[in-house]
């Protein structure tokens, strides 16, 4: 049988920059939009945004997955999970947003 040499790899977040944040969980759904609006404020174009959270829901990190056109977003599962998992979160909150308004 062929041996083969597998990688040993070590994996690492980079922070982009920082967003400020108050001391308030957020444990509603509307806690949460209104703290993501002001990190994404108004966009042209539709985002999903993953943000991370510790056992007493305040934010660890922040990650945009997919930066999409007016109406489409492309995105991978794992690309979701991938920041959560890292920063040893114990929930996420998954944000999309819609320019139009319209969430049809």
């Amino acid at each position: 049988m062929k041996k083969v040499m597998i990688p040993v790899v070590h994996l690492e977040m980079v922070k982009d920059k920082e967003v400020l944040y108050g001391k308030e969980p957020l444990d509603s759904p509307e806690k949460a939009a209104v703290f993501m609006r002001k990190f994404l404020g108004e966009v042209d174009r539709e985002y999903l945004t993953v943000c991370c959270v510790d056992a007493k829901l305040k934010p660890t990190c922040i990650q945009i997955v997919g930066i999409g056109s007016i109406n489409s977003c492309t995105f991978s599962i794992p690309e979701i999970f991938k920041a959560a998992m890292l920063s040893n979160a114990a929930s996420l909150f998954l944000f999309h947003t819609h320019p139009s308004g319209e969430p049809e």
